[in-house]
């Protein structure tokens, strides 16, 4: 076990693998700015493999319950779909949350270039990380339309897969400039605890993000990208 450890440590440092490039990004779900980072190893000329780590802020959603009486489905297990208080039911029928989130990226990756100046990237990413979700859930009297806001606070799991695409610039030798759309898709692997329907309520479903950022070559033998 030690040796085949070894051979594939010695393999991930061969000429393969010896082109590397470290990135800085900014990006958006177009309601605030986050940023993230990442380490790119190229595999057989064309092909990127890398990790990297991302910080998702100030994410914002809402949703409404409009048939009077029900109960809104909230992604937070702990929010209770209804009390009663001085012999009135209250039930929950709009919520508004802001979610953060630190996430691990998984990157893997196609690059191709058109010329000395122009390319494109296409890549095929994994996330996983904790969030942070705080909501106001309005909770409406069922005899004299009473609303009463209650906040609630929950950390937890958030797993996504990103297609993305860019167009690459190079600026200088080792420095390229991209930008490009990414469609996360995020998705809930505890639903006892994290159970969301409505989108953008903690981290759920497709949505889209507008990516810009640089790359910087440290490797020893740099690839033309």
């Amino acid at each position: 076990m030690n040796k085949l450890l070894f051979i594939a440590l010695i393999s991930f440092s061969s000429s393969g693998f010896s082109q590397q490039r470290v990135g800085l990004e900014l990006f958006s779900h177009l309601d605030d700015l986050s940023i993230g980072t990442h380490f790119q190893k190229v595999v057989k000329s064309k092909f990127i493999l890398g990790g990297g780590l991302i910080w998702i802020s100030n994410r914002r959603g809402e949703a409404f319950e409009y048939e009077p009486g029900k109960s809104l489905h909230t992604a937070n297990r702990s929010v209770p779909a209804s009390f009663v208080r001085n012999n009135e039911t209250y039930v929950v029928q709009t919520s508004r949350t802001t979610s953060k989130a630190l996430m691990l990226t998984l990157n893997t990756g196609f690059f191709q270039e058109f010329g000395a100046l122009h390319g494109i990237r296409v890549n095929l990413n994994a996330r996983i990380g904790v969030a942070a979700n705080k909501g106001t859930y309005s909770y409406y009297g069922q005899i004299n339309d009473t609303v009463i806001p209650v906040r609630y606070s929950k950390n937890h799991l958030v797993t996504g897969v990103v297609p993305e695409i860019y167009h690459t610039l190079r600026q200088r030798q080792k420095l390229t400039f991209y930008y490009g759309l990414r469609f996360p898709f995020y998705f809930s692997l505890d639903k006892r605890t994290f159970d969301p329907i409505h989108r953008k309520e903690g981290f759920y479903g497709l949505e889209m993000e507008v990516a810009i950022g640089i790359t910087y070559f440290v490797g020893k033998n740099k690839h033309p990208e």
